[in-house]
């Protein structure tokens, strides 16, 4: 567990289902993600039965709680031990948005990388269209690294999407 003030960084656990369900099958999510399934609850609770060991998995997912209420989960995804880096992205349930909490959880969970995990690089990709989290990257420090394009499936096209990257310095 990281946890600073009000705000809760911890393991999933299986309790945490029914709601990452809503999560990941809720269709407005999907417009800015890279995988757009929709889970069963089985699969769904095998997902919450393996993914506790970054060094494993390759990922680590972290619910976020803000004053004893779940608002959303954090990974570390991609995760590649011998170069030091990792993907990173999160998700506010729409009732906790716009109160600063995936900030705060972005810079806990950056501490977290860069100390215990030794990471050196952190990135993302971020639709063009996603300015929210294009605002959220950039006002914890993640630089522009480049564009790519037609990466992203949209319904009729293709989308465009930002490269971020954070450095451990």
């Amino acid at each position: 567990m990281i946890s600073k003030g009000k705000l809760r960084l911890r393991k999933i656990v299986s309790d945490d289902v029914g709601v990452l369900l809503q999560w990941e099958n809720n269709p407005e999510n999907h417009k800015y993600s890279e995988t757009p399934n929709y889970y069963s609850r089985e699969m769904m609770q095998d997902f919450v039965d393996s993914v506790h060991d970054i060094f494993v998995n390759n990922q680590l997912r972290l619910m976020i709680e803000w004053d004893g209420c779940v608002v959303g989960c954090i990974d570390l995804f991609d995760f590649d031990p011998y170069h030091l880096r990792a993907g990173v992205g999160v998700l506010i349930d729409p009732k906790f948005r716009n109160k600063g909490i995936a900030k705060e959880s972005l810079l806990l969970l950056e501490v977290f990388a860069f100390k215990n995990l030794n990471i050196n690089n952190l990135h993302c990709i971020i639709s063009v269209e996603n300015l929210v989290s294009i605002a959220l990257f950039k006002s914890c420090g993640y630089s522009l690294s480049g564009e790519l394009k037609s990466w992203l499936k949209t319904k009729n096209n293709f989308s465009d999407v930002f490269y971020f990257q954070k450095l451990h310095r």
